[in-house]
């Protein structure tokens, strides 16, 4: 059997999941009205991009995603808060339930 080669060493791959595992399990209280930007490394998501600010609509503690179309990995997630950002493509104000540890205040 053919072994995928990893072209990073063993000592910092584990170095840089320990780093995005305890960025992601660092958590943040939103409330609506809040400004966020995404986590460094976390994005899953087609929009907002690094760098970008999303608006807090709403927050829903306990809250999955019971899209059962999305499929793959991401299909309970946890989405407890939902943003509005200004959409990259259709220049449109859009709003999106997402993944609360993804996420961190905003910093100017």
């Amino acid at each position: 059997m053919l072994q995928k080669k990893n072209p990073y060493p063993i000592h910092a791959q584990a170095q840089a999941l320990k780093a995005l595992g305890d960025s992601y399990l660092t958590k943040h209280e939103f409330k609506p009205g809040d400004l966020v930007q995404l986590k460094a490394g976390l994005n899953i998501l087609k929009e907002p991009a690094y760098g970008e600010v999303a608006f807090v609509l709403e927050v829903q503690s306990g809250r999955r995603n019971s899209d059962t179309n999305s499929g793959g990995n991401h299909e309970y997630e946890p989405t407890e808060i939902r943003i509005g950002i200004i959409s990259g493509m259709s220049e449109q104000f859009e709003g999106y339930w997402v993944d609360a540890n993804r996420f961190e205040p905003y910093k100017n």
